[in-house]
Parts: structure tokens; sequence; C-alpha cells
């Protein structure tokens, strides 16, 4: 047995050195145009906007936090650098905080961003290969074939069409791993590797998570199907099985209670909780997803969830030549469910339809491709053609993809990616302003989510999405992102904007002062909080809301339980005008001249997609988008534009994408006064910042009379407040911020963060590891 056991480690052995090398042969074919362009993976998509910022945040944190562990100071719980100051964990976990490998990469110091991002993903694709061999070996599969399949594998649509999304790269070896666990529980009843595997899983994101367990249930059920017993002994079997699996399902997610526990608090206080599932792609998705399907089957298309390539066709014609009638039967169902907008649906969390579970789909055509190689009825040397011939194919169309994918503006050199890395500090103003080539290629949201100005997350807490909605903030277009306050003064005002870039401006308001070309800092950038003396109720959605909320604080009945007013102030004024149809959608909007105000544009939505732009004076001012229901973009009756502040305007044009009536539009304008004079009401009394460190802010305020302080800090979870060192009450005030009320005098405000159920997590965590370390103790034992 000793013998056997060596002569099968000695062929694994050459088997990963076969492997190795081709893993390396196979990426210097696929990603050589890469190489030779000097470029990086780096693009101007979601990776520019999200994932690349985001590696840089994590890795950072991950480094401050193992050197603050070591030298026995606090860990950081709370990023005051994301949008006013959101939870570490609960933010960056979809971004690698929890990844084993991204923590390798930041323990072993990596320097460049762009480097570590090369690294990941190639990390990735390469353990993807060994995971899904090691399973392909666990069901005594022939090496020779399990190669060529490895390399369909890690060639796949999915992995090769999204090499610059790190996250969805981490399923191609976390598929395997599952599953390569779920079976050895289930044959040999080995737990450890189901729940290291389930924790991983858990570890790398909840969304992940989701779609292994829902395909997880569902091979259960086939498992079962095929046990060969009576109907009352395999309800039997099904139960004592299923008992097993939901215990070391609970210990693998107890082991990821540290990441896990507080980033499902995160996911159902989120702006994905209850996303409305858009009627038009319940059962099937937009023509353009089938268009991609089709195109797919010759050409890759970056960036897209695709089924098909050439190879995976040339397998199930060969399945359905070799009569595999169970093998085609399950990739025939595998198929009608990707082009099904309601199975992405359900893979996607209730959530918009999503084909991102395809990988589960390539894991299972490559296993499958195994057995057809294996069965083809030709002689050795034919079968050792065919392997090369799918092998080459399954090479030749990411190839062309990235040769043409390289060859774009919208992928980044390592000298370009380096200007990027180098203006990612926040808060430098000399930094804001990015030329990311040095050839005047310009990007002003590269630097990472200066407060205010621009954030991009696939968690945004709720309140602050429904804040943005109350507010009518046009900067807010999807359930992930906020890109500024449409550079609305009583916006930026509100949510205290420390600076502030502008490309054409007529006019800045006066708490704004220029201190470079293009910027501007706000005289009230050091303030904390502001205060009010009156509070009124809530409105929904109105365009007076934060002009309003200059003067009084917002605040719900059900949150506040003393007497609040109606707010009966009419601080913007409805204007009347004509509309003057010129040429293909572009109208002229004429009225009365209005003297020094802002002027904003308010659209009904009438269930299409709107996209345009406006003009004053044929110079372009603002573009806008909104879209009909679905549940990635914001839901609005209407959208609210801000034309601009001028001192003088009578007319704008407006040009759309499709046909509008005039009472879906509406223009309305508040004066310069009104503005200013509720600026300089809303800082006459504000709360200094005195000192900020780890999880802590501290300021300082007088106040003349009673007031009602609005602390600058999303009110959620884990924040406390103390005023001169006493625990006080706190509610929600202008929608999102933290309100307190304050005696006349002068007082201490000190905030302090603890991550929600971290400590809860950390104590299921070491329990659960107990559990099972005993468990495997136990195990070895037995053995002896």
């Amino acid at each position: 047995m000793k013998s056997m056991d060596k002569g099968l480690t000695i062929s694994k052995r050459k088997y990963y050195l076969y492997y190795s090398i081709i893993y390396i042969v196979v990426v210097g074919i696929l990603y050589v145009p890469f190489f030779v362009r000097g470029k990086t993976f780096i693009a101007e998509n979601d990776v520019l906007s999200q994932h690349f910022p985001d590696l840089i945040r994590v890795i950072d944190f991950i480094n401050d936090n193992v050197h603050a562990l070591l030298s026995g100071e606090s860990f950081s719980q709370v990023d005051f650098k994301t949008f006013l100051g959101l939870d570490i964990i609960k933010t960056y976990n979809y971004y690698g905080l929890g990844n084993p490998l991204i923590f390798l990469i930041a323990l072993i110091n990596v320097k460049k961003t762009e480097i570590a991002y090369q690294l990941v993903v190639f990390s990735s694709i390469f353990i993807g290969g060994i995971a899904f061999s090691e399973y392909c070996f666990y069901h005594k599969k022939k090496m020779n074939y399990v190669l060529v399949a490895c390399v369909l594998y890690i060639t796949s649509p999915l992995v090769v069409s999204n090499i610059d999304t790190l996250c969805f790269i981490y399923l191609c070896y976390l598929i395997p791993i599952v599953f390569l666990g779920f079976d050895r529980l289930l044959i040999e009843n080995k737990s450890i590797l189901f729940s290291i595997s389930i924790c991983l899983t858990a570890l790398n994101g909840f969304y992940f998570l989701y779609i292994i367990s829902v395909a997880l249930g569902m091979y259960y059920f086939y498992f079962m199907y095929n046990i060969e017993e009576k109907i009352h002994k395999k309800i039997k079997i099904c139960f004592t099985y299923l008992k097993r699996i939901v215990l070391y399902y609970i210990l693998g997610i107890g082991l990821s209670g540290i990441i896990l526990f507080p980033c499902l608090d995160a996911l159902f206080s989120s702006s994905r909780q209850g996303a409305i599932l858009n009627s038009n792609n319940f059962l099937l998705y937009n023509m353009d997803f089938y268009k991609n399907e089709l195109l797919s089957i010759f050409l890759y298309i970056q960036g897209k969830l695709i089924t098909f390539n050439f190879a995976i066709i040339w397998i199930i014609i060969l399945l359905i030549k070799e009569r595999r009638k169970k093998e085609t039967i399950i990739v025939g169902l595998f198929i009608i469910c990707s082009q099904l907008g309601l199975v992405g649906y359900v893979f996607n969390g209730f959530s918009n339809p999503s084909p991102r579970w395809f990988m589960l789909f390539y894991f299972y055509i490559a296993y499958v491709s195994i057995t057809v190689l294996e069965n083809v009825k030709k002689e050795n040397k034919a079968k050792m053609v065919l392997c090369i011939f799918i092998a080459c194919v399954s090479l030749a169309q990411p190839l062309l993809l990235n040769i043409i994918y390289s060859s774009s503006n919208e992928v980044y050199s390592y000298k370009e990616v380096e200007n990027i890395r180098n203006y990612v500090s926040p808060y430098d103003v000399n930094n804001m302003d990015v030329d990311i080539t040095g050839s005047n290629r310009h990007n002003k949201f590269i630097y990472l989510n200066d407060s205010g100005l621009r954030i991009y997350n696939s968690l945004l807490p709720k309140k602050i999405c429904d804040a943005m909605i109350d507010f009518g903030n046009a900067g807010y277009g999807n359930i992930n992102e906020i890109v500024g306050f449409d550079s609305r003064i009583e916006l930026e005002a509100l949510f205290n904007i420390d600076y502030m870039i502008k490309d054409r401006v007529d006019n800045i308001p006066t708490d704004f002062e220029k201190i470079g070309d293009g910027f501007y800092k706000s005289k009230y950038s050091n303030c904390l909080g502001y205060t009010y003396d009156n509070l009124m109720s809530s409105k929904k959605n109105s365009i007076s809301n934060a002009v309003s909320a200059l003067y009084k604080g917002i605040v719900s009945g059900t949150d506040y339980d003393k007497d609040i007013e109606e707010d009966n102030e009419e601080y913007i004024k409805k204007i009347k005008f004509d509309i003057e149809l010129k040429n293909d959608n572009a109208y002229k909007i004429s009225f009365d001249k209005i003297d020094k105000s802002q002027v904003y544009l308010v659209i009904k939505n009438r269930g299409k997609e709107i996209r345009g732009n406006v003009l004053v004076d044929g110079i372009w001012k603002q573009e806008f988008n909104f879209f009909p229901k679905g549940s990635l973009y914001v839901e609005r009756d209407k959208v609210y534009i801000n034309v601009g502040c001028f001192d003088r305007i009578s007319d704008f044009e407006l040009r759309l994408s499709n046909e509008i009536a005039k009472e879906d539009i509406e223009v309305y304008s508040v004066d310069y006064d009104t503005l200013r004079g509720g600026i300089e009401q809303l800082y006459s009394c504000c709360l200094i910042e005195k000192s900020r460190d780890v999880n802590y802010v501290e300021g300082v305020i007088e106040c003349k009379e009673d007031k009602h302080l609005c602390i600058l800090m999303p009110n959620i979870k884990g924040w406390n407040v103390y005023v001169d060192g006493k625990k006080t009450r706190t509610y929600d005030m202008n929608y999102m911020f933290i309100g307190v009320d304050l005696k006349q005098g002068k007082h201490i405000i000190e905030l302090k963060y603890k991550t929600p159920f971290l400590k809860e997590g950390i104590i299921v965590s070491v329990i659960s590891a107990l559990i099972l370390l005993g468990i495997l103790l136990k195990n070895k034992m037995i053995k002896r």
C-alpha cells in the first residue's frame, strides 16, 4: 500500500511539474500582448474606480493593523477617508480584506500595487488549476486528460475576460476546493477540508459563499438521486448526510465569523437589501446579453460574463456523439439556466439578475471533458491530436481577445498606473487633478474616495443611499456609486466638502476660497458638525429638502421623540418657462431673466432610460442620466439636475436621448442670498475638531443657547457619542448624520467606534477552531 502511495505521489509530482510548465506557457501565450505593450490589467472601468484603489486601501489596512497588533496598539475599525467615515471590514471585505492571498502579498510588502494586482490574478488562476486537478484526482481521473481539462478550465471565458476584476477570479479556486471538501465529507466522512473550504469562501466574501452554498444544495440532491437504494433507506441516508453537512458547514461559518458576522450586518443594512427585480428581465436577460453570447462562440468580450467558447461547444458535440446521456442532460440544463434571468436572479441573492454563477458551468464542463476524452472511440494518437486541438482552441480565443483589448486606451501601462498610485492620497489638493499619462489625459476621480466627492462600493449603507435620494442628489446614479453632489451649493455645505474641483466656474459660493487653478477649499473645513435652533419633519424626495436643511435640521418623527414642526418655508421658486424643439431632441428652455441664483432642472421619470446634457450659451454645463426601475439603478419619480449658478440667465438648452413633453419638465431657482444666509446660519455655531485617533474623534463646541448638533459622521451602527464624558442618546439628522441635543455652554464631544458583531465573531471563530482541532485530534487517535 505504501509503495502504491509513493508511486502516486511521484506521478503527482510529475503532473504538477508539467502543469507548472504548461501554466507558464499558457500565461506567456495569453498575456504576451500585455507584456509586449507594457500594459497592466488595470483598466478604465470598475477596476480603476473600485477594485484597484480599494486594493491599495486593503493592503494599507492590513499592514497598519498588523503593525498595530504587534505594537500592542488598537487596530483600525473605521476609515475616516471613505465618505466621511465607514467601517473597514464591512466596506472592504468584497475587495479582498479576508483573502489569504492578499494578506500574504501585503505581508511580503509588494511595493507596487499594480504588481500585487497581477500577482493575485495569476496566483488565483494557478491555484484554481491545482484545486481542479486535485478534485479530478480524487475521482480517479487519468492525469493526461486532467491536464487538458485543466487548461480548458483556467482559460474559460469568466477567467480570461475578467482578469481585471479580482473578485470574480476568486471563484476559479473556491469552487473546486469546496466541492472536493464536500465530496470527501459525503464519501469518506472526512470533514476538515469541507469546513476550511467554507471558511475560505466566507472570508473571500458572503456573495461567493451564497453562490457556492446554492450550488452545493443542488449538487446534494443530485448526489442523493444517484444512490441506488430503496426509497425509505435513501431518505434515512439523506438525513444522516444532511446532519453531517449542516454541522461542518456551521463550523466553517463559525471559523470565518471574525469577518463574516460584521459583513452580514453590512449586507442587511445595505442599499442592496430589498432590491426590486426588474420585470423587464425577470425571465430573460436583455438582447445585448444574447448578442454577446452568440459572439462569444467566436470571440471573447472583455468584462462580459458569457457561457460559451469554441472549445466548450466542441466538448458538447463530443458528449452528444458519444451518447453520454446523463452528462448531456446536465450540460443542457446548465445552458438553459444560463440563459434565464430568473436563475441569475436567484444566484445573485434575489437582486439584479447576473450570470456570475457561470463559473460553476465551466467547472462542470471541464470535468466532464475528461470523461469525453477517456471514452472517445479512436486510436491513442488520434486522442492525443484531439486533446492538443481542444487545448489550442481554448487558447486561441482568449489570445485574440487580449491582442485587441491590450491595444485599447482603456488599459493602462505600468507608467500610467504608477502615476495613478502616486495620486491616491486623499486630502492632498495638489493631487486632485490627476494627469495619468503625462500627456494631459486627466481623471479627477482616481484618488481614493475623497470625502463627499466620490465613492464606489458594493455595499453602501442604505441610510446613506436614502439620504442621496431624499436630497435629490443627481450624483447618485446606482446603488453602488455616489459621484459628488452635482455642484449644488447647499449639498456641499450640508456635507461640509473640504475641497471642490470645478472646470467651468460661473460663481463660487462664499464658503469656498480659491487655492489653485480649478481648486477651492471650504472656509469650514475644520468643522466636525453644525447646529440648529429648530428641527423639522422629514420630507421624502423633495427639491427643497437640501435648501430647507440649511435652516432647520431634518429628523424623522419615528426616530426623534420630541415635538417637531412642519417646514412651511418656500426657499425655492418654481419658474414658468416656454419650451421650443430645435432639432433631434434638443430643446430650448426660455423664461424671464433670473438674477444671482442657482437654477435647477427637474425631469419626471416616465419609465424610460433618459440621457442628456445641459448647455448655456452653447457651453456644456451638465451631463445626466437616469433609468427605469431596476435594482442596480436608483428608482426616482423625478431627477433633479443643477444647471448652475448665474448672475443672470434667461434660457438654456436641453439635449435628450428621447422625446419629452413639457409637462415632464420643471424649472426652479434659489437666490444667492437664501443660500449664503443659510450657510452662515448653519455654521454660526459649529463643532470644531480637536483631535483624531484610531476609531476616535474629539471636538469642542460652545453654545450660547440650547442647540441640536448634527455631527458629520454617518449614523451607522458602531458609533457611540459622549458629551462631557457621558454617553448620550443619538438620532438620525438630515437623513444620515448623527444628531445630538446640547444644552447651553461649552462641551467636549467624543465619538468612539467599534465594528458591530466583531467581538462576537472573534469568539465564535475561536470556539469553532477549537472544535475542529478537537475533531482532527480525535480522528488521528482513531487511526492509531
